[in-house]
């Protein structure tokens, strides 16, 4: 019973109970192993937020353009989730890496 377009259809919580349905329990966090196959390291997080968080929080930092490659995002929307982070008051810091690329950091002492 999908859609005209393959999809599914869902229900919100309210729809499900609407409809005398019980609510169906989330599934835990998605994760993807970015490290080794057996996923016991590097485990993927479930939000862009967390990903960028996470991604920014490496020693080596991260380039606006391995942001946007993660996410999928376009620069100005990668640039605005930086500026979130700044104005939530997240320290971060801004070097260059031996190719050239700017990285970012969170929680370095030099501020953007």
């Amino acid at each position: 019973m999908g859609g005209e377009d393959g999809t599914e259809p869902h229900l919100t919580p309210a729809g499900y109970r609407a409809v005398g349905l019980p609510v169906p329990r989330k599934a835990k966090a998605t994760t993807s192993p970015t490290g080794p196959e057996d996923g016991s390291a590097g485990a993927r997080p479930s939000t862009k937020s967390a990903l960028i968080t996470a991604m920014l929080a490496r020693d080596e930092g991260a380039s606006l353009e391995e942001l946007m490659e993660a996410t999928g995002w376009l620069p100005h929307t990668t640039r605005a989730a930086l500026s979130r982070l700044r104005s939530s008051g997240q320290v971060l810091a801004r070097s260059k890496r031996e190719d050239g690329r700017t990285a970012y950091r969170i929680g370095a002492s030099e501020a953007v």
